[in-house]
């Protein structure tokens, strides 16, 4: 175990470290193609100091948000650190029943997506026969049982992840999008994530990665030792 902090450590200290690299190279060309561009418009239309003024902001406002989205693209990768506890808790069988699955599972989405464009607020699990987990009861406040057995009986006919919509939370919209969890043909469950932002193609495919990576085959592995230990 030992070992494994230590590598984990320098893994972790590895990424920082090139994500670091990666940002202060995007950081430079944004800057670079901005001044670029301000001395090109200067040159070929004349155009006031005022307007170069303006284009340089447009130009690092535009940089300042992809960047952001591009830190949290190089972030998103990180997850598998964490859920490498809970494989390990599952070959360890610790994690042998659904419920303990479901609370794991839960924590890791509520407390690793806490990014400004990728934030989850509230999440819950709906796992074959067992009953809902919610990582805070409050999400029986924000939709109700009904609607939320259906949106399971929706899951249970697509592999993709998928909006629900919005709903009105805390004088704000919260939005709702669903992960389907199948193996092969077999549906196994479904994982919803309340975000206070809508998110772009991009996460929603991310989300999508992360079930086939991470969530089917693990949640099958609980399943196949909660039936071999008489649902125990």
């Amino acid at each position: 175990m030992e070992k494994k902090e230590k590598s984990d450590l320098f893994l972790g200290v590895f990424y920082g470290i090139r994500k670091k690299i990666l940002l202060s190279f995007y950081i430079l060309s944004i800057t670079s193609c901005g001044i670029v561009l301000i001395i090109g418009i200067g040159h070929i239309t004349g155009a006031s100091s005022k307007i170069q003024i303006g284009v340089a902001l447009l130009t690092l406002l535009a940089g300042t948000v992809f960047g952001a989205i591009l830190s949290v693209i190089l972030d998103l990768p990180q997850i598998g650190y964490y859920f490498d506890e809970i494989k390990n808790d599952i070959a360890l069988k610790e994690i042998r029943t659904p419920e303990v699955f479901a609370a794991r599972l839960t924590s890791l989405f509520c407390d690793y997506f806490t990014f400004y464009f990728f934030t989850v607020r509230f999440c819950f699990v709906k796992i074959e026969n067992s009953a809902y987990f919610y990582s805070d009861d409050t999400i029986l406040k924000i939709i109700d049982q009904s609607t939320l057995d259906e949106i399971i009986l929706t899951s249970r006919k697509t592999e993709d992840v998928f909006y629900k919509g919005s709903y009105a939370f805390d004088n704000k919209n919260i939005h709702l999008y669903i992960i389907p969890i199948w193996f092969g043909e077999r549906w196994l469950g479904a994982v919803g994530i309340f975000t206070p932002l809508k998110l772009l193609k991009i996460f929603q495919r991310y989300l999508n990665e992360i079930e086939n990576l991470y969530l089917d085959d693990q949640l099958l592995h609980v399943l196949n030792l909660y039936k071999a230990n008489g649902g125990r």
